[in-house]
């Protein structure tokens, strides 16, 4: 599965190609690609445009907890020298690394460049992280902020900052703000649609772009139409929704609804998304 998802940095130079079913039994950085005995460990390489214009591979990332089936490069994001790589189905339990007993909970890490070395800066998992949340699933940076959804999360909160804790819900869906101070990596933002439903898949897609997140939930089902409009009438079965949230300082806030003009039903609005500037 090379190529499953890609990614290329502002400037066209940086190119991040993942594979996410890719085998090597090696962990971290330019290790050993030989050992083909994790089956769907995933991998992604590195590639960058020399002055001639000509490519080549620059590094060859793997987490530093490769195991059997955690899709590590199901997603894929570039931003400058950064780049974050999402694991949805990465095992770990949130505070140690090597127990997998949070199973599917899913994981994300970011990668930084140094001239032409590149290191493992960070290991980002949910506040709380649960099996089957599939915290990676989507990624995406801009500067010192990561977003990072998990379509398999469950709880019943709703906007900015709730309480994750009742998983009531099943697959609503949510999404993960990450802020960077000098290295260091720290959860800023817990966000969940405003009108959170059960297997919405919130999260299913994300961008971010200066203060602004947008976030896709193709399987939201009311039948609104165009922004902000009415979300209580769950009508079109699969419509989807795309929700957008705007920073002020440190803090977020959720600022509209956005559903298709033409709104119907199996639309799957929001399954992927984008932001650059004001345009989403």
């Amino acid at each position: 599965n090379f190529g499953f998802m890609t990614a290329l940095s502002a400037d066209g130079n940086t190119m991040a190609v993942s594979a996410n079913f890719e085998a090597s039994s090696t962990t971290g950085i330019n290790g050993n690609q030989d050992d083909d005995s994790i089956p769907q460990a995933g991998a992604v390489y590195i590639f960058v445009r020399d002055d001639d214009r000509n490519w080549y591979q620059q590094a060859y990332l793997k987490a530093p907890n490769a195991d059997s089936e955690d899709y590590f490069g199901y997603s894929v994001a570039v931003a400058g020298d950064s780049v974050v790589v999402g694991a949805p189905s990465e095992d770990g339990n949130g505070t140690d690394a090597s127990n997998n007993s949070s199973t599917e909970s899913g994981a994300a890490y970011v990668f930084e460049r140094d001239s032409d070395t590149w290191i493992l800066q960070a290991y980002l998992k949910a506040s709380t992280p649960d099996p089957e949340d599939y915290f990676g699933y989507s990624v995406a940076i801009h500067g010192d902020a990561v977003v990072v959804g998990a379509t398999g999360e469950d709880s019943n909160a709703t906007g900015v900052g709730g309480d994750g804790s009742n998983d009531s819900l099943s697959d609503s869906g949510a999404a993960y703000v990450f802020a960077r101070d000098d290295d260091t990596w720290t959860e800023q933002a817990y966000l969940k649609a405003s009108n959170a439903g059960e297997g919405d898949y919130f999260g299913h897609s994300v961008g971010i772009s200066g203060n602004t997140i947008v976030v896709g939930a193709p399987y939201e089902d009311s039948d609104a139409t165009s922004v902000d409009g009415s979300e209580s009438d769950n009508s079109a079965t699969y419509a989807g929704a795309a929700y957008i949230y705007r920073r002020t300082g440190n803090t977020w806030r959720s600022q509209s609804y956005l559903k298709a003009s033409n709104s119907d039903e199996g639309d799957n609005f929001g399954y992927s998304v984008a932001v650059d500037g004001t345009t989403v």
